[in-house]
């Protein structure tokens, strides 16, 4: 099982006139490659607002952009002062890791429609109201009632703007469940990116224990918590890469494999990470970001 998740998860032409006799064709124009630079605003671009419009779409991918700038820059801060977690090492470095899924996930929502937001959003409100609702100790702040109520709300507007609460239940086989499946099962960038992050996702919701082993800490009542929320926003995430195009699941990659690279090599470094796989998932990470970087400059 180990060895599964970590393999799931490296002419010119003439032209002839009467008049003039042979004279060379027009070269035709080719458009400039991009460089490191452009990559960078690649995936820049993958994350940021479009627009400042008073849309669910923004709304949603503002909520997003801050879980996802907070996890990432200061993530001992929303952990004591937002959802009341112990502080450690190892969740540090998983709030990192989640973080990565929520930035993604903050463009995605900004690139949609309010209806394909309102689809999205309810998925991701209604896993992270289930993770809250039944994290118990683990989240103990006085913001966490309040928050568990803000994204059960959340998710009621999503369903109400998608066909209500009932449609939405009983129509989740083939409409909720289908978005976060692969669309087809061709050899693409988006299947690439966009299926790794489901089956980190499937792993880390239905087999935490194996995932704990394979990286290697200490499991607690708050990385368990994390490893949900973190499995919830690797789903949906995961569902808009492989129903997106091969250039923004790039982008998306470059950020994702990257940024997980780096924090894996970091919390190996300083003996976090201690699993006999983790150099290996460096190296998976590092050589998947430098696919997704090498299919934007192509």
């Amino acid at each position: 099982m180990k060895a599964a998740i970590v393999i799931a998860l490296a002419g010119p032409a003439a032209a002839f006139s009467p008049a003039v006799g042979f004279r060379p064709a027009r070269t035709a124009r080719v458009a400039p490659a991009m460089g490191v630079a452009d990559i960078f605003t690649s995936a820049k671009d993958a994350i940021a607002p479009t627009n400042t419009d008073k849309t669910i779409s923004n709304v949603f991918g503002y909520q997003a952009l801050a879980w996802g700038l907070g996890g990432l820059l200061a993530p001992a801060y929303v952990a004591t002062n937002v959802v009341g977690m112990a502080v450690t090492p190892t969740t540090l470095a998983l709030s990192r890791g989640m973080a990565l899924s929520n930035l993604g996930l903050a463009g995605r929502f900004f690139s949609a429609s309010d209806a394909d937001a309102a689809s999205t959003g309810f998925v991701w409100f209604a896993g992270w109201w289930y993770v809250m609702k039944n994290a118990g100790a683990a989240f103990n702040s006085q913001y966490v009632p309040t928050l568990i109520a803000w994204n059960a709300i959340m998710a009621i507007v999503c369903a109400r703007r998608t066909g209500g609460l009932f449609s939405v239940v009983t129509k989740a086989d083939t409409g909720t469940l289908s978005s976060l499946l692969p669309r087809d099962y061709e050899k693409s960038t988006r299947n690439f990116v966009g299926m790794q992050m489901c089956l980190w996702g499937i792993a880390g919701w239905f087999f935490s224990s194996r995932v704990v082993e394979l990286v290697g800490f200490a499991s607690t009542a708050a990385t368990s918590a994390i490893m949900a929320g973190l499995a919830v926003s690797n789903l949906v995430l995961g569902g808009k890469v492989m129903g997106g195009n091969d250039a923004d699941a790039a982008a998306n990659g470059v950020t994702y494999f990257g940024g997980w690279a780096a924090i894996m090599w970091l919390a190996k470094s300083a003996g976090t990470f201690t699993g006999s796989y983790v150099n290996l998932l460096v190296l998976w990470n590092a050589a998947s970001a430098l696919f997704c970087a090498k299919t934007l400059m192509d």
